[in-house]
């Protein structure tokens, strides 16, 4: 009787145990799963946290400089960017490949939409010390030698092409030619105006040359006549 007991302990005991190592085998994976899953989660969300804050405090400026860009308050658009260039050159972690000074070019063009065209010079020739694209900085030069022409500054913008000719030699070239023979043929043709009799102007064309090379010095600046 007591033996039959004992033995009967034993096996409940026995049962027990087994029934305990089973759960305890299958539940041991899951909770162990279920631990790493939520700290992976836990540190994600806020690497996550961090960088968009990081980001944000970036995009942030660049936000600002194009809503001012668009509402024409160019000083407040070139402060912005300068303020994102100064955040990202203090991030060490940056891509190695990223170059803040790019924004440069941008603030460049926005003294060029002023006529501030030395101030527009400076920032494209701080780009191109940067390390800023070749390509890049030697496309501004080009514009800045466009927008000059096209106010009848032909001179100065020979002068720009070949002050920086080494940024593209090849197109530089091409186009300081063509605004040479342009300038030259310009001022052929005003001489050819001038010696030929007064009632023979109008119907030459001489007057369109004139009126225009007026209207547009009307149009400049002092300092650009």
């Amino acid at each position: 009787m007591v033996a039959d007991s004992l033995l009967k302990s034993i096996w409940s005991f026995y049962r027990m145990r087994s029934v305990s190592l089973c759960v305890y085998r299958k539940l041991l994976p899951r909770t162990f799963h279920a631990f790493v899953s939520l700290f992976s989660l836990l540190m994600f969300s806020s690497c996550s946290t961090v960088m968009m804050g990081s980001w944000e405090s970036y995009s942030k400026y660049l936000r600002e400089a194009e809503v001012y860009e668009r509402q024409g308050d160019f000083s407040q658009a070139i402060k912005a960017y300068r303020q994102h260039i100064q955040k990202r050159l203090e991030n060490e972690n940056r891509a190695k490949w990223e170059n803040p000074s790019f924004y440069l070019l941008l603030i460049g063009d926005l003294y060029l939409r002023q006529s501030q065209v030395e101030e527009a010079l400076a920032e494209y020739e701080a780009a191109r010390l940067e390390g800023v694209a070749r390509s890049l900085v030697a496309d501004r030069f080009r514009l800045v030698a466009t927008w000059l022409a096209e106010r009848g500054q032909t001179q100065e913008a020979i002068e720009i092409l070949s002050v920086h000719r080494e940024e593209d030699p090849l197109l530089f070239d091409l186009m300081r030619d063509r605004l040479a023979r342009e300038k030259v043929a310009q001022e052929e043709m005003l001489l050819h105006c001038d010696t030929m009799p007064s009632n023979t102007i109008s119907s030459a064309g001489c007057h369109v040359q004139k009126g225009e090379q007026s209207d547009e010095s009307e149009r400049l600046p002092k300092s650009e006549r």
